[in-house]
């Protein structure tokens, strides 16, 4: 939306990129188990109840989110444009706030449902966002990825690892994850990244 405007136009990458953060931020913090054993354990609902605040701020949210992405996707059919990737984008944006309010009312017979679903969300945000890049022609938005795709991957193998392994096998495992995964997503990302700038000298000519 602030793309769509000329005086706006020059903040609208950083507010891009503090949005994509704060989203990848929040999926990966929900992909941990003990959030949900907590929730499991005393109902969130039952003891204080869905409070005004909430369907203040969630319906603003959503509100917010429906109509930009509704105005912008009929701004650039207008002056057509291309859509290219907003209208996934968008059902991107719209498929978060129907979990988030299936968390808020839902409450699943495991305490592994939510921490499966958010693990999966961010793994598909993570190939998503790669994707997005690569049609943007955002080397950014690729290396953005595959930092959080690195964090993921180290934290999930501590996670289910430390307590089931002897720890010195841990770590070196460990080492030997790190060296190969560094390796081939650096080749993935040269490769990806020299494809963008052929396409882009081909563009220029």
């Amino acid at each position: 939306l602030q793309g769509r405007f000329e005086s706006t136009r020059v903040y609208s990458r950083a507010y891009e990129l503090v949005g994509l953060l704060t989203v990848f931020a929040g999926l990966y913090l929900l992909s941990f188990r003990f959030w949900w054993e907590e929730l499991f354990d005393r109902s969130v609902l039952s003891n204080y109840g869905v409070t005004v605040e909430f369907w203040l701020i969630a319906g603003v949210a959503s509100a917010v989110a429906v109509v930009s992405l509704t105005a912008t996707m009929l701004t650039r059919a207008n002056q057509g444009l291309p859509l290219r990737t907003l209208p996934y984008e968008a059902v991107a944006v719209l498929v978060l706030l129907v979990v988030a309010a299936l968390v808020v009312f839902l409450q699943p017979d495991s305490d592994l449902v939510y921490p499966l679903l958010f693990n999966f969300l961010l793994l598909v945000g993570m190939v998503g966002l790669i994707f997005l890049g690569y049609f943007r022609g955002r080397e950014v938005l690729i290396n953005l990825a595959l930092v959080f795709f690195s964090i993921d991957v180290v934290t999930r193998y501590f996670e289910f690892s430390f307590e089931l392994l002897d720890r010195s096998v841990v770590f070196i495992v460990a080492g030997i994850i790190l060296l190969a995964g560094g390796f081939l997503l650096e080749r993935g990302r040269r490769r990806v990244i020299g494809q963008l700038r052929t396409q882009e000298a081909g563009n220029e000519s």
